[in-house]
């Protein structure tokens, strides 16, 4: 007979979170400490300003996914802004590299950054609302969506099934299949 006494279940709540992490260098390639970088959330206008540290590196994390511009100014170099959607759980990366030049000047770089996730090995992306309106996808189905995603294969059970039974009965006759 087994009892179990005082067992509990702990509930992890869902965070839709991200974060935004980068390196500040002068044109020499030197790293800039102290520099002021400013995150400003373009959908609700908040601001949160952040020092870059001893490795001329700064952090924002965790945040919520949205779209946002980064300014950096630091004493003696051009302000320079750079604006990115951040997506959720993939940490982005937003290297910055300071043109000498008084704080007077202002550099705006009008294209949006190319966020890199060089944090982890996830990999994903977004789909907006109009696209998924306009693909032809019978009722809407969630992993007919998802085969969209690069990298994604969809099965449908039985093609599991049949594909496992094949190779334990014809060892010989499996092939690797290579994507196309």
């Amino acid at each position: 007979m087994i009892a179990l006494a005082g067992t509990g279940t702990v509930a992890l709540a869902q965070t839709a979170t991200t974060a935004l992490r980068g390196s500040l260098n002068d044109p020499s390639g030197a790293v800039l400490v102290g520099a002021k970088v400013t995150l400003e959330n373009l959908q609700s206008d908040t601001l949160v300003t952040r020092k870059s540290d001893g490795k001329g590196e700064y952090i924002f994390s965790p945040i919520e996914p949205n779209r946002y511009q980064i300014k950096v100014s630091a004493a003696g170099f051009a302000d320079q802004a750079k604006d990115a959607e951040l997506l959720v759980d993939q940490p982005a990366t937003i290297n910055f590299s300071l043109s000498v030049g008084g704080s007077f000047t202002t550099l705006d770089v009008s294209a949006s950054a190319q966020t890199l996730n060089v944090t982890d090995a996830t990999i994903g992306n977004s789909v907006g609302n109009q696209t998924i309106q306009v693909l032809p996808m019978e009722g809407r189905n969630v992993p007919d969506l998802l085969s969209i995603q690069p990298g994604v294969l969809h099965l449908c059970p039985l093609q599991v099934a049949a594909r496992t039974v094949n190779s334990l009965l014809y060892p010989s006759l499996t092939t690797q299949e290579t994507p196309v």
